[in-house]
Order: structure tokens, then sequence, then C-alpha cells
């Protein structure tokens, strides 16, 4: 049974925000997590709530059994890679990283399944195989987690623990289909160093750290040993030059040599080069086989369901569908699961009412669905987006938010409520921008990061602005918790807990409620003020970034403004092509920036504007690699005054100067006095002026 407790004594404002809060906690709830020192309680309406967890009351992590096999299936018979085999057997038994890339259909699965069976004795922890496809970085590290230990509870280790916990394993990492840049794929590798690792990837994944195989397609021997192997009979002799030449024309490429043999099979020989022998399966495929087809060809490169493709397609016998698919080369097979393999541009991708088909779906029981379906959902996610499906978007990450939360696929997490935020925005749905900035906000403080508070501020705000009071109370008591109360709040900070009454078991709320993050009493008098009046008070805390925060809460609901001096991290630099309006109308107004990186290093795009007037939204990936763009949003807010502002970004010397109308003042408008109150530390190297900014 939850139980609630009472903080200290403070403001009418803060024991007001410490009643609804604890209302809310003693609800529904959709589940729990323990991360860290804290215990999240998912709350499908007006986001996650997270108490301080008592010292030694956190769930149990114990230790699976010594060798993991987590191996995929054996392929002992492998054509015309004895080469490849032993080069990489003997890499990985010297310790190296090994690597294997080829373009889509060259073989890699298959030489992977063989190695992965070759090498199983090779290292005292066993093996661990997993499929990357659309897994970012961080889910695949917390697969490894899972890998090597269990808990009884959701639990989701900080970046810190899983670290930890990893580096005492010696494994053999088997990584097929991996999406990731050189730096994520470094990141991964230094996350458990004492594992050995064998990727495969379309392109080269690293560059002097790993031993690369890059595959080319089979020989003449083997090809056509491939192809009798597939028709179940020896070639003719009528058959066999032509088809020699047929295997020489695609390349020796195993998946074209698989095509060709259902095209055998069905009574012709086809002529011509890859993409036409994939031209002409695609044309063969009847009514059913194109709906199922089309149906992985959307959600690639996820691997879909059987009874989700047989829903989704409107094909009851999907399986057999399937099957036939598969025998034609245009399927592949992760049982009880299926992808694409043909390696064309995916049509799929354009059909809205598929995709609404698809989005639906995965919406239904989103709660009960294996954590397998999270790459499914992200890539349902991406499609099409900034199109017209964005309530159905936005829809979707409602239903999936407790999934992803409790199977601990933080990284999927994070993407989503991106998305979710992008979507609302699209839509003007500021209720629903302001849920998606909690849960982002919350997340990334229960892993330690600073940039959090940001999004918490936002959340705060924009609930306060729409009345939303129980909303607003769950954001700023996450502020309080996460990342500590400013001195003359009330609230203990920090995360800990008020006194009063804890349940023994790790559940507990921890205490019972903080007092409000934020200042949110307004002060009566001072500075002569008439009586009434109220003067907003600053207040400076440090965050566990170490950044130096000012906090000026508002007399009415408006935007706090917050600024912060720091230190520009060491680390990768580029120079930035930003395009785009630089000149804001008075009303409330926001235009798109497209921002290109010029180089010389992928960065994480982090926008900052010098005056609170203007946000600045990222719609970016977490790196934005050389010559890619992606964009930004600013969004102005007309004060009386005309103001003049400076975009910049955090790994870059590139900025443009921004202007703001001022807006109209009447005499019926009620105006809010926001004082901005700039704090410097004792000299930094260098110092930026960084405004309220979303962790996006």
């Amino acid at each position: 049974m939850w139980r609630r407790a009472r903080a200290a004594s403070g403001t009418e404002a803060e024991a007001r925000t410490e009643a609804i809060v604890a209302e809310i906690s003693a609800g529904e709830i959709g589940g729990q997590v323990a991360v860290g020192s804290h215990n999240l309680q998912i709350h499908a309406d007006h986001g996650a709530i997270v108490y301080a967890m008592p010292s030694g009351e956190g769930p149990a992590v114990r230790e699976r059994p010594l060798p993991v096999s987590l191996l995929p299936r054996d392929c002992p018979s492998l054509l015309g890679r004895e080469r490849e085999l032993a080069e990489a057997h003997a890499a990985l038994a010297g310790g190296e990283t090994v690597g294997v890339a080829a373009p889509p259909g060259g073989g890699k699965t298959s030489l992977l399944r063989r190695l992965s069976h070759l090498a199983e004795d090779a290292l005292p922890h066993g093996v661990v195989f997993l499929r990357a496809a659309g897994q970012p970085r961080e889910d695949v590290e917390r697969f490894l987690f899972d890998a090597f230990w269990a808990c009884d509870a959701p639990y989701q280790p900080t970046p810190f623990e899983l670290r930890q916990r990893l580096a005492a394993r010696r494994a053999l990492v088997v990584l097929d289909d991996l999406e990731l840049g050189r730096e994520d794929v470094c990141e991964l590798l230094d996350c458990a160093p004492g594992c050995r690792f064998l990727l495969a990837s379309e392109r080269r994944a690293l560059w002097g750290e790993e031993r690369t195989l890059e595959l080319a397609g089979l020989d003449g021997a083997a090809s056509l040993a491939l192809l009798e192997r597939e028709l179940g009979r020896p070639l003719r002799d009528d058959e066999r030059a032509r088809a020699a030449d047929l295997c020489g024309r695609v390349g020796g490429r195993p998946l074209s040599v698989l095509q060709a043999a259902a095209r055998v099979r069905a009574g012709e020989l086809p002529l011509g080069d890859a993409d036409e022998l994939e031209a002409s399966v695609r044309a063969g495929l009847d009514g059913e086989e194109r709906r199922v087809l089309h149906a992985l060809e959307l959600l690639a490169p996820a691997a879909l369901h059987v009874d989700d493709v047989a829903a989704i397609a409107g094909v009851p016998d999907a399986a057999a569908v399937l099957e036939r698919l598969r025998e034609r080369g245009a399927a592949q097979a992760h049982s009880p699961r299926w992808s694409v393999t043909l390696a064309f541009e995916y049509h799929g991708r354009h059909d809205p009412m598929l995709l609404r088909r698809v989005r639906e779906r995965l919406s239904l029981h989103a709660d009960e669905r294996p954590v397998e379906d999270v790459p499914v959902i992200l890539a349902a996610l991406l499609a099409a987006e900034g199109g017209p499906g964005e309530q159905e978007a936005l829809g979707l990450v409602r239903a999936v938010d407790g999934l992803l939360t409790r199977s601990g696929r933080w990284a999927a997490w994070r993407i989503a409520l991106e998305r979710a935020a992008a979507a609302a925005e699209a839509i003007g749905d500021r209720a629903a921008t302001a849920w998606a900035l909690h849960q982002l906000g919350t997340r990334a403080g229960c892993l330690g990061d600073g940039d959090g508070a940001t999004s918490l501020r936002r959340a705060l705000a924009l609930r306060r602005e729409l009345g939303d009071e129980a909303g607003a109370a769950v954001s700023a008591h996450n502020l309080a918790q996460l990342f500590g109360a400013p001195p003359g709040a009330g609230g203990h900070g920090h995360g800990q807990p008020p006194p009063g009454p804890r349940t023994g078991l790790w559940l507990a709320l921890g205490g019972g409620v903080l007092a409000l993050g934020v200042a949110l009493a307004l002060l009566a008098g001072g500075n002569g003020s008439s009586p009434g009046s109220a003067t907003p008070v600053a207040a400076t805390f440090t965050g566990p970034d170490g950044h130096i925060t000012t906090t000026v809460p508002p007399v009415t609901t408006t935007v706090p403004t917050t600024t912060t001096v720091t230190t520009p991290p060491a680390g990768p630099t580029a120079t930035l092509d930003i395009e785009g309006r630089r000149e804001y109308r008075a009303d409330e107004d926001k235009s798109g920036m497209a921002i290109t990186n010029l180089g010389p290093d992928p960065i994480r795009i982090a926008p900052r504007v010098d005056k609170p007037q203007f946000t600045a939204l990222v719609d970016c990936p977490a790196t934005l690699e050389v010559r890619a763009t992606c964009q930004v949003v600013v969004e102005y807010r007309a004060t009386p005054e005309a103001v003049r502002a400076t975009l910049s970004f955090a790994h870059s010397p590139s900025a443009v100067e921004l202007t703001g109308a001022a807006a109209t003042v009447t005499t019926t408008t009620t105006t809010t006095t926001t004082t901005v109150i700039t704090t410097t530390t004792t000299p930094p190297a260098t110092t930026t002026t960084r405004s309220q900014v979303p962790s996006r």
C-alpha cells in the first residue's frame, strides 16, 4: 500500500503543491522503475513522479549464471568464406575487434552466425548475439546489461553503474546490422572493455581500431554451388554456362544468387544485373505478397512479428505468404519476426493509410508488448516525420510511454519523447508539449544529466500558463527532487526525502513529497513597492553538472528566466551554415533555421540564445554528421521593448544575430515584471551566457 508523508512546513503554495502530488501518487499508477537513488513512478496523465529512495532499499541485482549463451542458429554449410572465417577467428583469438562490412545481401549475417559458434569457447563468460538494427547505442548497452544481470523489479542502471558492471565481463559480443556512427561504436566498445566485439554493418564502423573484413562477392564456383543447393539439384549442362554468366553479372552477391534460384524454380533463368533481378522479383508478386512486403518495407530495418504483419497487411495467413517471400529472397526470418531483405527504396514509407494502421496496431495493448518491439515502435514513429499523421504519432508515444520506461530502453524513450514534442508543437497542442518536456527532463535528471532541468522548467512554465495546477505541481516536484530546490523554496532539495514514515520496501515513496523546486510563492513588499505588489526574488544554486544557475520566479505565469555561466566543453567542433529568418514580429512568432555541419567534426547541436524572449528548439539527430542538415526552430515572445539577441551553439564558433519587435502594450493588459540576473564566476578560461533551451 502506498503511504504519503508530509514535508516540513513551508509556504502555502508549497503545501498546496505537496498535497496535489501526494494525491496523484496515491491514485492509479502504471508501474515503477528504480534508477540510481530514485524511484520513478509512472503516471499516464501528468507524467512520471520521482522520489528519493532510501539507501539500501533498491531492488537486488543478481548475476546470471556464467557462461551466457545467447547464440544465433548456426550456418555450418557456409560456402566460399573459408578465408574470411579463418582470418576473423584468428583475430578474435588474438583479442582484436573484428568488423564485417558489406552491402545488403552480401552475406554478413551468415558469416556472423558461423563465427559465433566457432568462437563460442574463446572467452570465459560466453557469447551474446544481437540484431542491433534500429537500436540506439545506449539501448544496445542495456541489452548487454540484461544479458549478464537480472532484477526482480523494473530497474534502470545509471550510465556509471552499467559501465562499472560490464567492465568485469569477458565475453564475445556479436552485433549484426549495426547502424551506429564511429563515435557511438567507440563508446560501445569502451562500455565493455573486457569483451571482444564482432560487428557487421554496411560500411566500415571503425578505422585503425579493428580488423575489418570487407566481404566481396562469392567466386564463380561458390556462386554456382549456392545456386545448385537452393535449386535442390545439379545444374544441367545447358544451364551451367548461362548460370555462370548470371552469377558474374550479379557480382557473386549471395542474395542475388538466391533470388535467381527462385526464378529458376519458377521456370525462368533470369538475365540482367542485380537491380534487374530484384525488379523481376517484385514484378512477380501477387496482391497479398505485395501488401505483406509493403508492411515490412515501411518498418525496415526493424523485424515485425508475424501476427502484426497479418493485422497490418490484412492477410490472415501471413506466415505462408512470408515463407513464399523468403523463398524468393524478399524477406528474412528472425523467428517469429520478419524483415525485408530487398535493398531498394522503401515504397511503403509514403503510404499514409498503411502508416496509420501500423500506429493503431502498435498502440493496442502497448503495455503488454515485449521489448523486442521497441525498434518497430521507433520505426513507426520516425516514418513520415513531419507529415500529416502527427496526431497519430503523438498518440502512439503516449500509448508506449510506460513500456519504454519499464523496459529500460531509455534511449528509445528519449527519441520517442522528442518525436512527441515535435508532433505536439506541429499541431499546436501545448499541453502535450509540456508533458513531453516533463518526461524528457525527468528522464535526463534520473540519469544524472543536468540539462534535464531546462526541460522541466519549460514544462513547469507551460503548465502554469495553461492553468494545469496538477501538472505544474508534478513538474515542480521533480525539479526539486532531481536538481535541488533553490534556497528559500522550503524544500529539502537535492533529492533528499523529508522526515516522515516510510515503507521498508524499495517501492516506497522515499518519505513523501518534496517541496516545490522553484520559488512559487509571491514574496510581498520590498524596495518601496506599493502595497499588494510582489517583487521576484532571485535564487542561485549549483546543479549536478557544476553549472551555476540563477532562477527568477515569475510574478504571474510566465516562463522563468535562467542565466547559466559555463566553460564550453572540450571536444569536437564544427563550423555551421545557418539559413533562416532573423527578424521576428511583435506577436508570438517562430521560424525554422536550416543548420548544416560544414565540419571538421560531427557534433551535437546544442543551441542557446542569450535573451529569454527567444527559445531554440532542436529537431536534429543526437549527432549531426559533417555535411548533414537539420532544423532549429526559434520561438519569440515579444516584450514592451525591442530585443536583439545572439543564437550560438555549444560546439561551434558560428552564431547569428536575432531581432524581435516590441509588443504593443495597452492599459487593459496585465503586465509582468521579470528580472534577469546574470551570475558570473571567478574568471574561467572562456565563459558564455546561455539562455533557457529545451533539452531535445
